[in-house]
């Protein structure tokens, strides 16, 4: 789910608590997340899959998905 912290300002930090909680998978929206994905990552034991938004070059892609989705330790982009 996208945009949770236009309805509440934790509200991307609540749902990936919660997703954990039971071991659900959560996907992040890369377009609406308002948290870095290494925050949403610490807080959740379950899977994550991190949905990206092609918003540059190449360069800027790698640094997201190489550098920060998959050190974070997401299972799928």
């Amino acid at each position: 789910m996208g945009a949770l912290s236009r309805f509440r300002v934790d509200g991307d930090l609540e749902m990936a608590r919660g997703a954990g909680y039971d071991g659900s998978m959560m996907a992040i929206s890369g377009g609406t997340s308002a948290r870095p994905v290494e925050e949403l990552m610490a807080v959740t034991g379950g899977p994550m899959v991190y949905q990206i938004y092609f918003q540059g070059d190449r360069a800027w892609a790698q640094e997201m998905v190489v550098g920060r989705v998959q050190k974070a330790g997401f299972r799928a982009v």
